[in-house]
Order: structure tokens, then C-alpha cells, then sequence
């Protein structure tokens, strides 16, 4: 029999039980992944297609293009192909219960199940995805609240003394703009604040005029500035640093930030044991994320707000 809810044990389900499944749990738990809506989808379906997942990525022209003389010929150059992985895993968690607290308890715990299987995959597929975004190589670091430190390869050397502001997104902006980073949806780049970094420029900007609507908004956007459109995220982004408690963490990026490679949607799933006394519902997925352009790429769309 499980040993998660049942009804002998009042705080596991002496206090419960429920109906279904709701048909839209992936769309509900979408909702609370707030980088996720960000990643470039690739499709992965089909048995025996491997666990790897190549795509491609296109540099630039290697030699810019330039002024003819009526005799010259115009010049012949190319762009270099590469491959990027996205490995495959499985992904899931589940909640096993008796069919005795299902009959006699008061609460659904099937329902409740599924809210809390929502929230867990919400937390841990979002958090994947935050590890891979966390892999890009430009590192800005607020060394004071009008100056910053960038570094280039994957990793933060100074000490944070700043909360994200108007200063550091301009910056980190400007960043994207000198290494012709693409924008994404409506020619904005996107940031991703935890809390305490949203606070941080949401008090800078308090006295200038915020936008009241604004239509295809990201999910949890909470304002933009200077080209950025700015997102609240609570799953991942640390809300501290070690060496400076009162700055959060922050990402800003352009187009093709992170790829996400499916086999498998995350759904809910449901099983019975021992003529339907022993049940469990899970949530299951096959997936994977990639930094699409990695630390020894020349083309760079992320900068990452951190400290050493």
C-alpha cells in the first residue's frame, strides 16, 4: 500500500477525497511557467528517434559586403553552420493515496493531487530551464547603482553592491544591441526578474509614466523600459545574492534564447494496484532544454544580472 496520503493518518488524508482530472491541466500548469513561454520549440516525436536532439544555428556572413568598381566582381562569402544538442530526459513525480481516503474523506485528494502536481512540474521544468539560461556567457554585475562589471566567458568575477535599476538594463540593453543580438516579439528583448530585481526597477521608475495596458502581454509582465519587457518570475531567480542580500537576479534576451526539444508533453497520469485499493497520479513528461548559443559562440542573445 502507499505510504503518501491515506486515511489513518489525519495530516495525509484523514481530513480528504475527489473526481477527475481536468482536461486543460497542462495549459493551467503553463501558466505558471514563466520561462518557458520564452523557449524555441522543437518537436522530437516518433518512437526510436534517440534521446539527442540536434538543431541548427546560423552564424552571420564572414565578411561584411562592401563598395564595386565598375570592373570588379562582387565578392563571394559564406556563413557557417553549427549544431547545437538538446538531450532528452524523462521528466515527472506523483502522489499515491488509498482508496479508502478516496471514499470516505471529505476533501478531493485526487483534485488536490493534481494542483500540487501542477505547481511541481511548473517549478521543476522552469527551474531547468533557468539552469540552461544561467550557462550564457555575458555576466553583468551591478558593482554600484551607476556602474557594472561585465564579464565574457560564463562567469561572474565581481561583487554585486546594486539592485537591478534603469542604469543596468540600459547597459545590459546596450550589450545586446553591440553584438546585434535580435529582438524578440514586437522588436522588444525580454527580462526576467525575480522579485526583489523587479522591486529594484520598479522603484527606479516609479516616477516616470509606466504603460497602464498593453496588448500580447507576456505572461506576468509587470512594465518595460528601454526596450526590455519586463517579467516577474518566483520559481528559480534567487531573490538575494550571497555577498549582497538587498539585489536580485535578472536575465535580459533577444530571440532564440533557449530551446526546448519534446518527445512528450508533461501530462497527468493514473494508476490503480491491488483491485483499485492502492492508486497513484503523476505527472510524466519526455523533454529537454539547451542554451542555443553557448559560451564559445560568437553570437550571444543573453545577459545575465548576478554577482560572484
Amino acid at each position: 500500500m502507499p505510504t503518501g496520503q491515506v486515511f489513518a493518518t489525519s495530516t495525509s488524508g484523514g481530513y480528504t477525497a475527489l473526481p477527475w482530472l481536468s482536461e486543460d491541466w497542462r495549459k493551467q500548469a503553463q501558466n505558471l511557467m514563466k520561462i518557458r513561454q520564452f523557449a524555441r520549440k522543437k518537436q522530437a516525436f516518433g518512437k526510436r528517434k534517440g534521446l539527442s536532439v540536434e538543431f541548427d544555428k546560423f552564424s552571420r556572413i564572414g565578411t561584411a559586403g562592401g563598395t564595386l568598381t565598375e570592373t570588379s566582381t562582387i565578392p563571394q562569402n559564406d556563413f557557417t553552420i553549427s549544431q547545437g544538442t538538446c538531450t532528452l530526459k524523462e521528466w515527472g513525480n506523483s502522489i499515491p493515496y488509498t482508496e479508502l481516503v478516496e471514499t470516505v474523506g471529505q476533501i478531493s485528494i485526487k483534485d488536490r493531487s493534481v494542483s500540487e502536481l501542477r505547481d511541481d512540474a511548473a517549478r521543476v521544468l522552469d527551474k531547468n530551464l533557468y539552469n540552461n539560461l544561467a550557462t550564457c556567457a555575458y555576466k553583468y554585475v551591478g558593482s554600484g547603482p551607476a556602474s557594472g562589471v561585465l564579464t565574457t566567458n560564463g562567469t561572474a568575477t565581481a561583487t554585486s553592491t546594486s539592485n537591478y535599476n534603469r542604469y543596468h538594463c540600459k547597459k545590459m540593453v546596450g550589450y545586446l544591441k553591440r553584438l546585434n543580438a535580435p529582438a524578440a516579439s514586437g522588436g522588444y528583448y525580454f527580462g526576467i526578474l525575480s522579485v526583489t530585481a523587479g522591486e529594484g526597477i520598479f522603484d527606479d521608475l516609479e516616477s516616470v509614466k509606466m504603460y497602464t495596458s498593453f496588448e500580447d502581454m507576456a505572461l506576468g509582465e509587470i512594465g518595460k523600459y528601454k526596450n526590455v519587457r519586463h517579467v516577474e518570475e518566483t520559481n528559480s531567480l534567487k531573490d538575494s545574492f550571497t555577498n549582497y542580500t538587498s539585489g536580485g537576479e535578472a536575465f535580459i534576451f533577444g530571440d532564440d534564447a533557449v530551446m526546448e526539444a519534446v518527445a512528450a508533453y508533461e501530462e497527468i497520469r493514473y494508476q490503480e494496484f491491488d483491485f483499485g485499493r492502492d492508486k497513484r497520479v503523476a505527472w510524466y513528461g519526455v523533454l529537454g532544454h539547451k542554451l542555443i548559443w553557448d559560451v564559445g559562440d560568437t553570437q550571444q542573445t543573453v545577459v545575465h544580472f548576478t554577482s560572484a
